[in-house]
């Protein structure tokens, strides 16, 4: 069984809820019953009986406890339950508790009745939430558990153009499908989807082969192109700090020689000369 006992110090009245075998997600009008919660960026709606088609706000999760109002309803030892995607739907009447999803997430099973509604440890049996019919109707009153480490983790929208760095650099529709079916906390990317990363573009751009180079020489060692390097911030464990490069036209070849200053390369360059010309 999921469910486990969790203190409660309610600051708020609890939020009616109607348990409804006919929803496939949690649905609520009021942001306040989600304990974490992201915008919605997905395309989906949610259809009601009369056709109409009410926009997804955002998606978020909570921890409920049941309370004991008026219509009945009790709880048992603090139990809580577990609410998974919630959708919150602001033009919603009513805040509606899936049967199907309430018992997949928790592994419960729930009794109805002509006169009642009980949720139950599917081990011990143990009853964890009990409410009464109302009109025809299973009502719950519900206590949502904000835990004070989740909000603290979830405060402040992180910004999109953040995850998609993060993310390694994604499509928009790919951001899109990440940070929504994650719940990611992020600020809503512009609806015309336009790229908000300038490294994009770059990394996809592309330019013409450069043209292919001239050989100004005819034999090794005809023409040496050179280059010193330094000061380098940090010394070699030897106590260089510079260094010089020869460069063979012909063949590419190339030799490199550290320097303690830049006085040395007279020197060196004296030492290369008789170094090559005794490997010819």
């Amino acid at each position: 069984m999921m469910a486990t006992p969790v203190p409660l110090t309610p600051s708020a009245p609890p939020s009616l809820w109607y348990a409804d075998s006919g929803a496939t997600h949690h649905i609520t009008n009021d942001l306040s019953n989600l304990s974490i919660d992201t915008e919605y960026y997905g395309s989906d709606h949610v259809s009601t009986a009369n056709g109409d088609a009410l926009p997804i706000s955002h998606i978020g999760s909570s921890t409920v406890v049941c309370a004991s109002p008026t219509l009945g309803s009790s709880a048992t030892s603090g139990s809580s339950l577990k609410l998974n995607s919630i959708l919150y739907v602001p033009s919603a009447s009513h805040n509606l508790l899936s049967i199907n999803k309430l018992l997949i997430d928790n592994q419960c099973p729930l009794i109805l009745t002509p006169t009642s509604s009980v949720v139950k440890d599917s081990i011990t049996g143990k009853v964890l939430f009990q409410g009464r019919t109302d009109r025809a109707l299973y009502p719950l009153f519900l206590h949502i558990n904000h835990h004070p480490s989740s909000s603290a983790l979830f405060s402040s929208p992180v910004p999109s153009s953040t995850w998609h760095l993060r993310l390694g650099h994604p499509s928009t529709s790919t951001l899109h499908h990440i940070l929504s079916t994650a719940q990611l906390p992020a600020s809503k990317i512009g609806k015309n989807g336009s790229c908000f990363c300038k490294h994009c573009p770059l990394g996809k751009s592309s330019k013409l082969p450069f043209f292919p180079s001239q050989c100004n020489s005819t034999t090794p060692l005809q023409l040496i192109h050179s280059d010193v390097w330094g000061p380098s911030p940090v010394s070699s464990i030897s106590a260089f700090k510079y260094y010089v490069i020869f460069i063979d036209d012909w063949s590419r070849y190339t030799w490199l020689f550290p320097l303690k200053s830049k006085s040395d390369v007279s020197s060196i360059f004296s030492h290369f000369k008789a170094l090559v010309e005794n490997q010819i």
